[in-house]
């Protein structure tokens, strides 16, 4: 919104992607799917002139500007990583 070039990196591998039903999110008086609110949140931010391709990122490195490698080398000015994280599945 700000005009700022803004690029996110996925490769589907979501929490969302696995919820069936989510009925605890601030905002909906109905259920959504976890596959459906990533989807909103996706078209929110493309809509809002936003990219979102799909690659692994296996390599930060830092010369004149930031580049991330995976499949393909993006140079970037400003990096913010958003790894998630990983949900227990027994407590042990």
């Amino acid at each position: 919104r700000a005009g700022v070039n803004v690029l996110i990196i996925e490769n589907n591998t979501s929490s969302l992607l696995k919820a069936g039903k989510i009925e605890n999110y601030f905002g909906f008086a109905n259920s959504i799917s976890g596959i459906e609110l990533l989807n909103n949140g996706k078209q929110q931010f493309k809509n809002l002139g936003g990219t979102i391709i799909n690659d692994e990122i296996v390599t930060i490195a830092f010369e004149t500007n930031l580049e991330v490698i995976g499949k393909e080398r993006y140079e970037w000015e400003n990096l913010i990583i958003a790894t998630g994280a990983s949900r227990l599945t027994s407590m042990d």
